[in-house]
């Protein structure tokens, strides 16, 4: 009797992330099923906590062999990851931001692989910027931005600790946005990309200073 196997193969997408320690671990960011033939084996880990065709996931590996430490499935592709910018848990040590496909933003702490938080919030797939606390918690928070079905472009402001969102500001006449820079004194640059590609560039004075903090625009 011939054994059936399958095979099925998944991307890796984007640069390996380093993780330092002794050892030091990799992650990688995974799209989705590539090619798959009939098969009657289901294992290992990959096998064991299925990635969705559509979607995509988070892998970890220890660096000196290659031995899979944890996976986190998710049904939106994962895009960008960025391990370096913001201690969620304050741990002392960075954890990391992925964003993706479909609004995918969550947060994982890179050692064990826990979903720290995933957003409800649905953000453009690139990283958020980091701001200074405005929730009051101590922990640094996130400032993207949101489309809805009106094609309305908002600010978002995020908690760095939840996910949750904080406030919203609504930017009229901008079908995408795009944040330029965020300066230490509150004011963020942006370009605005109207209905006709048309490339606007804004400044607004945002105040960082606590959650009920009004928004003050200046446009340049």
């Amino acid at each position: 009797m011939v054994a059936k196997y399958n095979v099925i193969i998944y991307k890796i997408y984007g640069p390996i992330t380093i993780v330092p320690g002794a050892p030091y671990n990799l992650i990688f960011l995974l799209h989705g099923e590539q090619y798959r033939k009939n098969d009657t084996r289901n294992n290992g880990l990959i096998h064991q906590r299925q990635i969705p065709p559509e979607g995509g996931g988070v892998i970890s590996m220890q660096g000196n062999n290659g031995l899979p430490l944890w996976l986190v499935p998710l049904k939106r592709l994962p895009t960008i990851i960025d391990c370096t910018s913001i201690d969620i848990d304050q741990s002392g040590k960075p954890d990391c931001i992925v964003v993706g496909k479909q609004g995918l933003l969550i947060s994982i702490e890179p050692i064990a692989g826990t979903i720290h938080w995933s957003s409800t919030t649905r953000t453009v797939s690139k990283l958020p910027v980091i701001i200074p606390d405005i929730d009051a918690d101590n922990i640094e928070d996130l400032l993207s931005i949101a489309i809805d079905n009106a094609n309305t472009s908002s600010f978002v402001f995020l908690s760095g600790k939840t996910g949750q969102l904080i406030k919203s500001y609504s930017i009229y006449n901008c079908i995408s946005i795009d944040i330029y820079n965020l300066v230490s004194n509150g004011n963020i640059s942006y370009d605005c990309y109207d209905g006709n590609n048309k490339r606007m560039l804004f400044k607004y004075s945002l105040c960082f200073t606590h959650a009920a903090c009004n928004i003050a625009v200046t446009l340049y």
